[in-house]
């Protein structure tokens, strides 16, 4: 999932603001399906594609061959994701894909909370973040640690806000 954060940067060379273009970054993150936060990108331009940033930081995340992904249409062009079945130019989805959908859509709903948890921290609220970019790349870092933190907290206290699948521990 990618987390969209709006901010007006100044040039850490030439120390000018970048106005009146309102910048925005991208954060690649990476949750379990129990909703724990077990990766997360570093500052990614907001004009990447979301399969490419992926794909660029996979030595970040790397993965065994028969892990797979769940994520939206920007990735259906990426092996290792599922990713709902679309709708193209007037097709009309059968009824299997779109019971398809349905299940993806209830396991990316896990996400989306999550994403909510992350950008109720203050920093996200509000107006843009106004500053360096080196000082926002450590800010998200410290923000995204936080929330992990936060959510591991919430599981050893009330137990798994998702039930795990499989019998493996999780």
């Amino acid at each position: 999932m990618l987390l969209s954060l709006p901010i007006i940067a100044e040039n850490s060379l030439t120390n000018t603001l970048r106005c009146p273009i309102l910048r925005s970054y991208l954060v690649l993150t990476g949750i379990t399906f129990t909703g724990q936060l077990v990766y997360a990108s570093g500052l990614c331009r907001s004009t990447a594609y979301d399969s490419h940033i992926f794909d660029e930081t996979s030595h970040e995340h790397p993965q065994f061959d028969w892990e797979l992904n769940i994520g939206d249409g920007h990735f259906a062009t990426t092996p290792c994701f599922f990713t709902p079945a679309q709708a193209t130019a007037g097709r009309v989805l059968s009824a299997q894909e779109k019971t398809w959908n349905e299940w993806l859509q209830l396991v990316r709903s896990r996400v989306e909370h999550l994403n909510t948890v992350i950008k109720n921290h203050r920093m996200f609220k509000g107006e843009p973040y106004r500053g360096w970019v080196r000082n926002l790349k450590m800010f998200v870092n410290i923000s995204l640690n936080g929330a992990a933190a936060e959510l591991r907290a919430r599981t050893r206290r009330d137990g798994d806000r998702y039930p795990g699948f499989g019998p493996w521990p999780h």
